[in-house]
């Protein structure tokens, strides 16, 4: 691994590296690491792993509020705030279950729940592949990295056209 390793980050997989090759762009700074690490300063991990996971996430979450509408302070914390509770402080961009579980379920397992916000049924995949250009539909596990997660979230933020709740 030529990028950062890190515990319970990638689906399947009790630890996973995030290669430097998945490194987002730069296209401003909307949040600091340490304005980041501060937001999710509360989780039950050690201040060290909670540190280094941020660290490396937050150059994802930036490149991706770059493409949210109507991008101000509030709908940042609200956006942060979401993403917080649905990947339990940036643990899990994927959702767990049993195969009875998902049975159980609508949408099923191959369209459970992936990314910063926890996307779920084949329509939203097809969406999100229409507008970002990949096919998480033939892919749907993409959503559960990092380069995937926040960008596919803020698709959905922006359909929904949630930066109308934040004024």
């Amino acid at each position: 691994c030529t990028g950062a390793i890190f515990t319970g980050l990638c689906p399947g997989q009790d630890y996973c590296c995030v290669p430097e090759t998945q490194r987002a762009e730069n296209r401003g700074t909307f949040i600091r690491s340490e304005r980041l690490d501060k937001i999710v300063r509360a989780v039950s991990v050690p201040r060290r792993q909670l540190s280094a996971r941020t660290e490396a996430l937050w150059p994802y979450i930036n490149e991706a509020l770059a493409g949210m509408d109507g991008l101000s302070c509030h709908c940042a914390a609200a956006f942060l705030a979401v993403i917080a509770a649905e990947t339990d402080r940036f643990r899990l961009f994927e959702e767990k279950g049993s195969t009875a579980y998902f049975e159980g379920k609508a949408y099923g397992h191959r369209w459970k729940g992936r990314g910063a916000i926890h996307i779920t049924w084949e329509a939203n995949y097809k969406s999100a592949s229409d507008v970002l250009g990949y096919d998480y539909v033939a892919n749907p596990e993409l959503l559960a990295f990092p380069a995937h997660a926040f960008k596919v979230s803020v698709h959905w933020w922006n359909k929904y056209n949630l930066a109308a709740q934040c004024a």
